[in-house]
């Protein structure tokens, strides 16, 4: 039996930093947003390619956690999709429940990096989401951003949730969250742990986000509310990250805050992903709610040190040790 297999979707990602352009490159502070100057041509100061995508990230941050892992996702037939493979198998992912889409490209994602935040330009490409009928029993299933049509995939997930007894942990990606089926919400009711960013909370709850956070600190009030109203959907636990500012998860009707953990910021890709594998590899561990938000907490601090969401997700012998010096750690709200 796996402890946690993976379902969504594996990218190529092209990390590119714009530092060096920063005469071409500026941020508009009152709109938040990334400006080029219109027919210039841009030197860059680094580019970097790495395997990436929400699914294989977390299958890798469980395994680096002493969690056996497998990992569904549908690749295209290019050579890219053997790099997926090969990195996989390397990292003791298990990927026998791989499948190739002939006639095919993999997705790509270009990465914006910034002054320490990315912008991203996605590529994805029509599949088709036929889960396997045959996943071996898991502990949990974790799923993540998979592409249109992906409401595909959900009627046999829930059969697989039901007769395997897995349980499911939820990081809905825009496709999901955003479909005008909803669901993403009829998924919640299955859900024991839910792993979403405050915009995306909002998104769930009221169809739309109030804007970027980037800047803004929201009231603990607020915050509980977001935190209750997805509670009240359906999931047993609710962890909402937000940025600079930390973690927050409510769970045994307990609500918790957990500060991030201060260090060098090279590029934020993979935070939440990373993040989430901490998380989730404790309880498995059979931590509690506080002491595995330290292990997101953990995870993240070391992966933005990094460029690409995988390079610096934590090994198990390493986390144990970082996590009996943490400070601070997580208060109840």
């Amino acid at each position: 039996m796996l402890d946690v297999i993976t379902i969504g979707d594996a990218t190529l990602d092209t990390f590119i930093d714009c530092e060096s352009s920063s005469h071409a490159v500026s941020v508009d502070q009152k709109t938040n947003k990334l400006c080029f100057e219109l027919g210039e041509k841009i030197g860059i100061k680094s580019l970097h390619k790495k395997v990436a995508g929400n699914a294989a990230n977390v299958a890798v941050g469980v395994s680096r956690l002493g969690m056996s892992s497998g990992f569904w996702t549908i690749l295209g037939d290019d050579a890219f999709s053997k790099e997926v493979v090969k990195k996989m198998k390397d990292e003791k992912v298990s990927t026998k429940y791989v499948q190739f889409q002939k006639n095919s490209e993999s997705n790509y994602t270009v990465v914006l990096n910034f002054s320490g935040e990315r912008t991203q330009l996605t590529y994805r490409l029509p599949r088709v989401y036929d889960l396997p009928n045959n996943l071996e029993k898991s502990k949990f299933v974790y799923l993540t951003a998979m592409g249109e049509n992906h409401q595909m995939a959900y009627g046999e997930l829930l059969k697989y949730l039901v007769t395997k007894h897995a349980l499911l942990a939820y990081n809905p990606g825009g496709y999901q969250i955003t479909c005008k089926e909803k669901i993403c919400n009829d998924l919640l009711p299955f859900t024991n742990i839910l792993f979403v960013n405050v915009e995306e909370a909002e998104m769930i709850i009221h169809g739309k986000s109030k804007g970027n956070h980037s800047h803004k600190l929201l009231p603990q009030k607020t915050i509980k509310t977001i935190l209750k109203e997805l509670h009240q959907l359906g999931p047993d636990t609710v962890v909402v990250t937000d940025g600079p500012r930390g973690s927050y998860a409510l769970s045994d009707n307990h609500f918790y805050h957990m500060p991030i953990k201060q260090g060098p910021l090279i590029e934020r890709t993979g935070a939440g992903d990373s993040y989430a594998s901490g998380f989730l590899s404790a309880v498995i561990h059979g931590k509690t709610c506080q002491e595995a938000m330290m292990w997101g907490t953990i995870n993240s601090w070391s992966v933005v040190q990094h460029i690409g969401p995988i390079d610096g997700l934590m090994y198990e012998a390493q986390m144990k040790k970082l996590v009996k010096s943490m400070r601070p750690k997580p208060v109840m709200m």
